[in-house]
């Protein structure tokens, strides 16, 4: 089921009470996954009705409990399961799938299943299997481009296959990069395959797909211990420290445009801003709240002077390290002085 075919059955109610998505396309899952948080989790309830789960680290009876928990907080209880094929004795959720309880969902996301699986057939049955396949040799060209514009990147056709060449055909590799790429480009910019050679590594990325992004949220949410060792992680992947500087100026931008747009859709500042998602602006929005404009100011003007001081020959890594323990204490206090 293509995603836009997905938001408009959840926009007329057609809930299911189990979704497994599944398939090889990570990025489709990882966008699929997205949609059904955000629209079963309410924001101002989101941490108290959502819960993840690593397939890897639980069992089918222990899942079960948590989907036939009513919610705390909420209309309904959200579980999603990561690596669901890894999930030890996934047969015990079979009468939960049969017979849900109705204020639980159940989100079971795999890069394959076992089609002999009794937990698959009666997914099928009773809920509904989002499949998400790579695309065939002939077709990936079109899925990076596709990829890239609901960025809002625009890119030469020399810039697509540069950036193949260096990924290859790992979708989440390329989504990643396209990230780095979205982030760095500036408004209106036609990507060229300079770019792509400049900014986009050789060989396979050693970081989770999204770990510059959660480098920047440690920063943005004052956690500073948990943001340097994000930051260490980056560095020894051999991410370029102007880039890295880059997401962070870009996501206190986002912050100070949340503010301009509080008490508004989250879709209107996307729209405005010219993004073509609203995730970014949802996220900005549910952050921004903890900042002020003047500490927003403060932090990009910091961003400014350590651009300058790489620029003049410092050790970028430092620079960075210094940054960001500079924006993530001061953040801390003035949560503490609020």
């Amino acid at each position: 089921m293509e995603i836009k075919v997905l938001e408009a059955e959840i926009m007329r109610g057609n809930i299911h009470s189990t979704y497994l998505v599944v398939g090889a396309d990570a990025p489709r899952r990882h966008q699929a996954v997205r949609l059904l948080e955000e629209a079963l989790c309410p924001p101002d309830v989101r941490e108290w009705c959502l819960v993840k789960v690593d397939g890897e680290e639980a069992s089918g009876a222990e899942v079960r409990d948590l989907v036939s928990t009513p919610p705390f907080l909420g209309e309904r209880r959200v579980v999603v399961v990561k690596d669901a094929e890894k999930l030890a004795d996934a047969e015990a959720l079979v009468p939960y799938v049969e017979d849900p309880p109705g204020f639980s969902v159940l989100i079971l996301t795999a890069e394959s299943v076992d089609r002999r699986q009794r937990l698959l057939r009666a997914i099928e049955k009773h809920g509904l299997v989002l499949a998400y396949d790579p695309p065939k040799d002939g077709d990936l060209y079109r899925r990076v481009r596709e990829m890239a514009t609901d960025l809002g990147l625009r890119f030469e056709s020399q810039a697509v296959a540069a950036l193949l060449e260096k990924a290859g055909d790992d979708l989440e590799r390329i989504e990643q990069e396209l990230r780095k790429l979205s982030a760095y480009a500036a408004p209106g910019e036609v990507v060229g395959r300079e770019q792509v050679e400049a900014l986009v590594a050789e060989g396979p990325t050693v970081l989770g797909q999204y770990e510059i992004f959660e480098y920047v949220d440690a920063i943005t949410e004052g956690q500073s211990a948990l943001a340097l060792q994000r930051l260490a992680r980056l560095i020894a992947a051999g991410e370029p420290p102007l880039l890295v500087l880059a997401m962070i100026a870009r996501q206190l931008r986002l912050l100070l445009a949340a503010i301009a747009w509080r008490g508004e859709r989250p879709e209107a500042m996307a729209q405005a801003l010219g993004m073509k998602s609203s995730y970014p602006a949802k996220k900005a929005m549910a952050q921004a709240g903890a900042w002020s404009v003047e500490q927003l100011a403060e932090a990009l003007e910091a961003c400014a002077r350590c651009d300058a001081a790489i620029k003049r020959g410092m050790d970028g890594p430092r620079a960075l390290e210094l940054l960001t323990i500079q924006l993530a204490e001061g953040r801390k206090g003035a949560r503490r002085r609020s």
